[in-house]
């Protein structure tokens, strides 16, 4: 009934060694750590946010010699193409094509400047413009099929939108056909042959992206640059929330842009660009739709996507969902027992955007369920609860029945032409994840260990107002976590983590010489409740820690010098 092991702590995390000996879920109670009025001041950093921005939007603009770059894309033999992205190069300023291929993209400062237009495998040859004062430049694409392409990215820019190979960083982009055409089961599955990717992987629903050999935390998972909030980083068997049908692209970046969403990204980071994220910034009036649906022989699989966005006047609305299952895989040695899949997931959303300010709000809903193939194998169980069972109980399967409830708010200004700031963005985005570890013995289940992960984040990014040399982004972000697990395998405690960090990433630009820097500095503070629910052990008091990533933490007094610490998420 009882257990051993200690409680120990550092570098902002509790981490229990040993476990209990009997537990039942039941047992389960929650602590509340004393958030206190956490919606009130969410609510009110929102509202202040908004009346700041406003501000902005109405300050008088920065008088300044800009131009309108205008145009058409047309894909070869088939006529206008809607929904290209069209990219002044080295501004940052992009805009998407309407229904018949037509494009304007104002504010661009006067000069010389280069313009592609691409949109997922088709690309056109860039062209050059000279952009005058209060003056309109024409310019007209033809987008051809083409092995070699151009693509742009969000997550790695210093300039909000450029191309890959302006970004100056490690980035490889995964487009909607690349995604199509692999079928993925999960996001593992969408990137499993990319370079420089290895998959950590449970069996088909327990899949995630190595990069740089690095796993776990090292490597942040993002939808639309902000974190997933699933578990997937703390063990092998947690899969990813993400679905990567939903996505219009999946940007992979490693290098010194990590630091604006993580200083734990050594490895790298995946980001999922949904289709309604360049929305936000750029609008085009009409509608687009996507619909897939998939098929697989070796594991029964079967899926379908749809998705769907529509403008109409400053106003957008997007929404999707899909379905997918697959059975037990079937090899020439066999089939895999306990590695069938299924997950289902909606999202909806509606947005505005105006001449220099804009806002959305969106929900996305998660469901889940996945068999660990030879997890019983290995499987902790205690003697005491099989001594005189003999054989008649059968072999132990493992299964992950999970969700995850979001929530997300974005508000920001764009096109200030303000003497510093150009543009800016506040996100608040609320998770909900848990997931059951069941035990299936005999066609009965029971639930192992229980998970609940509740998260708010608040980001606020800034894009400086470029000059001839500097360009650059920077901000803060903040996260609460409340953190519970309960069961055989809660190897931890119940924890609140409060995180703050402020970030900036800059590039002086010398013509054929560019020089990128960046910091971030991040504080974790964290409180770990007793222990309830049937351990055998006496209740500790809370306990109250914080880290500064950048100064030396000494153990607290009555800790042993060899506890293991790791970092936090």
């Amino acid at each position: 009934m009882g257990s051993s092991g200690v409680l120990s702590h550092g570098r902002g995390d509790w981490r229990v060694l040993g476990c209990p000996a009997r537990w039942k879920p039941e047992g389960l109670r929650r602590v509340e750590l004393g958030k206190g009025n956490l919606m009130y001041r969410l609510t009110a950093t929102l509202v202040i946010a908004a009346a700041s921005m406003a501000v902005l939007a109405a300050a008088p603009v920065l008088a300044q010699e800009t131009g309108t770059v205008r145009g058409t894309v047309a894909l070869q033999q088939y006529g206008p193409v809607q929904g290209a992205v069209v990219l002044v190069v080295g501004t940052g300023r992009f805009g998407l094509t309407d229904e018949q291929g037509r494009f304007a993209i104002d504010g661009v400062p006067a000069g010389s400047y280069e313009v592609l237009a691409q949109r997922e495998h088709v690309t056109a040859g860039r062209q050059t413009v000279n952009v005058v004062s209060g003056g309109a430049a024409t310019v007209d694409f033809e987008l051809v099929l083409s092995a070699i392409r151009e693509d742009v990215t969000v997550t790695a820019s210093v300039e909000g939108t450029e191309t890959t190979f302006e970004a100056f960083n490690a980035v490889t982009t995964v487009d909607a056909f690349d995604i199509a055409r692999e079928s993925p089961a999960d996001l593992g599955d969408a990137l499993r042959h990319e370079p420089g990717i290895a998959i950590r992987t449970f069996g088909p629903g327990a899949a995630r992206p190595i990069i740089r050999g690095f796993d776990g935390d090292r490597v942040l998972i993002l939808e639309d640059g902000i974190r997933t909030g699933d578990l997937s980083s703390e063990s092998g068997d947690h899969g990813v929330a993400v679905d990567p049908h939903s996505a219009e692209r999946i940007e992979i970046v490693r290098g010194p842009a990590t630091l604006l969403y993580g200083s734990n990204a050594v490895g790298g980071l995946v980001n999922v660009i949904t289709p309604h994220e360049s929305y936000r910034e750029s609008l085009i009036d009409g509608t687009r739709a996507q619909w897939s649906a998939d098929v697989g022989s070796a594991n029964g699989q079967a899926g379908t996507n749809f998705g769907l966005q529509h403008a109409r006047n400053g106003v957008h609305f997007w929404g999707g969902g899909n379905l997918r299952r697959t059975e037990d895989y079937a090899t020439p040695l066999g089939t895999v027992e306990n590695s069938a899949t299924e997950s289902a997931n909606g999202r909806a959303g509606v947005g505005w955007l105006g001449d220099r300010l804009f806002a959305s709000a969106g929900v996305t809903l998660n469901d889940g369920r996945y068999g660990v193939p030879f997890a019983g194998e290995f499987h902790g169980h205690h003697e005491d609860e099989h001594e005189g069972h003999g054989d008649d109980h059968g072999e132990t399967a493992i299964s992950l029945d999970w969700q995850r409830r979001a929530g997300r708010v974005d508000l920001g200004v764009h096109s200030l032409g303000n003497p510093v700031i150009e543009g800016a963005r506040l996100s608040l985005n609320v998770v909900n994840w848990n997931h059951d570890e069941l035990e299936i013995e005999g066609g009965q289940e029971r639930v192992g260990t229980r998970y609940d992960n509740r998260v708010y984040i608040l980001r606020a990014d800034v894009d400086q107002r470029q000059t001839q040399r500097l360009s650059g982004r920077f901000g803060a972000w903040t996260q609460i976590r409340d953190f519970e697990a309960a069961g055989v395998e809660a190897l931890a405690p119940r924890t609140d983590l409060t995180s703050f960090a402020a970030f900036a990433y800059e590039e002086l630009n010398f013509g054929r010489i560019r020089v990128q820097f960046g910091g971030r500095f991040d504080r974790d503070d964290y409180r770990a409740a007793e222990r309830t629910g049937g351990f055998g052990h006496d209740d500790h008091d809370d306990h109250d820690d914080h880290d500064d990533h950048e100064d030396d933490h000494d153990e607290d007094e009555g800790h042993d010098d060899d506890h293991q610490e790791h970092d936090a998420d």
